[in-house]
């Protein structure tokens, strides 16, 4: 029997995945006398090739009409990926002799199921017009993804640069298990020359964050046709 290993697989949610047998029939034998199948970590079995044939009858509900088999490769391509179907896996292969089935081949793996994160967005919490002095209340929400993020901040930019962290709340949908974060910051408005405010999210399978648009405080001058005065403010822009 061939030594088990557990290599890890990667699947994006909603896609499809090659899951590997490993098999390479070095003995030649004939699939007349093989029974090859797919188990998850529950036993259930998600294909059944028996003599050269596909056969449903121990297939479980969740895996009928989202598997295809590749005899070139020996390999079983699920369609559909969820959440749920991260865990482990297993192929195996049984040798119909004149003492039985006996088994010739197992192969274990890991599934890793992934979403990738929305682009963060900022969302300015309170009136758009700015004084100095001003407390300003942001949020940063990003949406739809797999596994839990490591880390949500912020970056303040005027003449230097300042990273600030964020508190990340998490939300996840019952039905399709992927996470949403938001994150708020508070700033108190003193600077007089143009600040940046942008939201950084970190995430498991990405070495560079997400990166969201900049969000600009800056100088501005506008005609009121109300007062016939121009009012020395600030605005907010992207």
């Amino acid at each position: 029997v061939a030594a088990a290993t557990k290599p890890k697989v990667e699947a994006l949610f909603n896609g499809t995945v090659d899951l590997s047998c490993n098999f390479k029939n070095p003995e030649g034998i004939s699939l007349e006398e093989l029974l090859i199948f797919w188990q998850d970590a529950n036993d259930l079995v998600l294909y059944e090739l028996y003599q050269g044939r596909e056969k449903q009858d121990h297939i479980h509900e969740k895996y009928l009409n989202r598997t295809e088999y590749n005899q070139t490769t020996w390999t079983l391509q699920l369609r559909n990926i969820q959440i749920e179907d991260q865990r482990e896996y297993k192929c195996l292969v049984q040798h119909r002799s004149p003492r039985g089935l006996v088994l010739v081949h197992r192969f274990s793996f890991q599934l890793f199921v992934f979403a990738p994160f929305s682009q963060p967005e900022i969302t300015r919490l309170d009136n758009m017009t700015v004084k100095i002095g001003d407390v300003l209340n942001f949020s940063c929400s990003s949406e739809q993804g797999y596994p839990e993020p490591e880390e949500m901040y912020w970056m303040i930019t005027t003449e230097n640069s300042t990273k600030i962290p964020g508190i990340m709340d998490l939300s996840q949908d019952k039905t399709t298990q992927l996470y949403n974060v938001r994150s708020t910051l508070t700033l108190t408005f003193n600077e007089t020359t143009r600040t940046n405010i942008s939201c950084y999210l970190q995430t498991v399978r990405q070495k560079e964050p997400l990166i969201s648009k900049i969000l600009t405080i800056g100088k501005s001058f506008f005609y009121s046709s109300y007062s016939f005065f121009f009012l020395n403010t600030y605005f907010l822009s992207w």
